[in-house]
């Protein structure tokens, strides 16, 4: 007898823990939503004038940067949710203060300073602003960059880029990254490396018929464009469900794809406790036009469940829990990696295949559940 995933996060850090060789983890905070305003609207200056979109929260949590310290960011709005005032504070390791600065916002300004999210790429610290032209149905994602040394803020925007038309809200539960809401923001381990992701409102409301549009943008730590496009996914929306994305140090995006398998899958109303499905990972570089498709070799296992990460070596790997059955009981973990030069995953050790001891379960179990485990054991 296997448990169910009620205790898959248990399982998860036992997997990571002894089967993922990680190294630092992404420097990286965000504060803000990309999506949310904070008095639940958005004032518009004109029909023709770009509509900004103000946080959701009214102070950003503390932010870590490599070498200098520790940066906090509080935000007061006024009742409008407009900017009123801002105070940065910057702290030391050791948590002693090293400069505190308030910034009183008129509105001739406050047009410049919308922040919507602030991340860390390596050492520098930017502040993102999602702005949209209804007008047009396009959007643009915007950065200013924070000066250390003067303690303030550039006066100039900078475009990060543009999508071709209107960005869909996203739910972003069971996603790994930082949710913004409409876009979606992922790091690289070594934290030199930005990708941006969004999805696409479809034209029409039908998911058997609608290929999901999707618009991937990498940046380096200084916010340069390495590449980008608009991609259309290989499968329709009834077939195919994004599960997580991952960005690798030399800059290639992975989309961990779960697909429908059979007539009932992931999205009928009978499959909670099945796993009628199965995962390929969508690989993009700067050289695709379209993605490329790559499977997940686990012989008779079926995957649970489905990570990507990079290790402080440069490997890039994947893992997950398993079944060998229909029914959704976790019975291990499993482990591949990826050939870069096949362009495909294969298996860690023999198979792949790590199968969690039954004391482990038995440890964690139902009184019911450990009758069933000794009476196997016996």
């Amino acid at each position: 007898m296997k448990l169910k995933l009620t205790f898959t996060t248990l399982l998860l850090f036992f997997l990571y823990s002894n089967l993922f060789s990680q190294g630092n983890p992404v420097k990286m905070t965000t504060g803000m939503g990309l999506g949310t305003n904070a008095s639940g609207s958005a004032k518009k200056k004109s029909s023709l004038a770009a509509l900004r979109e103000m946080p959701f929260k009214s102070e950003f949590e503390n932010i870590t940067v490599p070498g200098k310290g520790i940066f906090n960011f509080k935000i007061e709005h006024t009742p409008k949710g407009q900017l009123k005032k801002m105070t940065v504070q910057q702290y030391s390791e050791d948590l002693k203060r090293i400069a505190n600065k308030t910034y009183n916002f008129s509105p001739k300004v406050n047009a410049l300073f919308n922040i919507n999210s602030i991340i860390v790429l390596k050492d520098n610290l930017y502040f993102l602003m999602r702005e949209t032209d209804r007008s047009e149905h396009k959007e643009k994602l915007k950065w200013i960059k924070f000066d250390y040394e003067t303690f303030e803020f550039e006066k100039t925007e900078h475009e990060l880029f543009q999508s071709e038309g209107k960005v869909a809200s996203s739910d972003p539960s069971g996603m790994w990254g930082v949710s913004t809401d409409y876009y979606q923001l992922e790091f690289s381990e070594d934290s030199t490396k930005l990708l941006a992701w969004y999805e696409r409102v479809p034209e029409k409301k039908n998911n058997k018929i609608n290929k999901a549009i999707i618009g991937l943008h990498v940046f380096d730590e200084n916010l340069q464009k390495i590449w980008g496009g608009e991609y259309e996914m290989p499968y329709t929306e009834s077939i195919m469900k994004e599960s997580s994305y991952f960005l690798s140090n030399k800059g290639n995006a992975y989309l961990m794809a779960k697909i429908k398998d059979g007539n009932k899958g992931i999205f009928s109303k009978d499959a909670n406790w099945k796993v009628n499905y199965y995962f390929e990972v969508l690989k993009f570089d700067k050289n695709s036009k379209s993605p490329k498709t790559m499977e997940v070799p686990l012989g008779e296992g079926k995957a649970i469940d489905a990570y990507i990460n990079e290790n402080k070596y440069g490997k890039i790997q994947m893992a997950g829990t398993y079944t060998k059955k229909r029914e959704l009981n976790v019975e291990g973990v499993y482990l591949l990696e990826l050939n870069e030069t096949e362009e495909k995953f294969t298996p860690y050790g023999k198979n792949g295949l790590f199968e969690i001891p039954d004391n482990i379960f038995l440890e964690y179990s139902s009184k019911s559940e450990k009758r069933k485990i000794k009476r196997k054991m016996a």
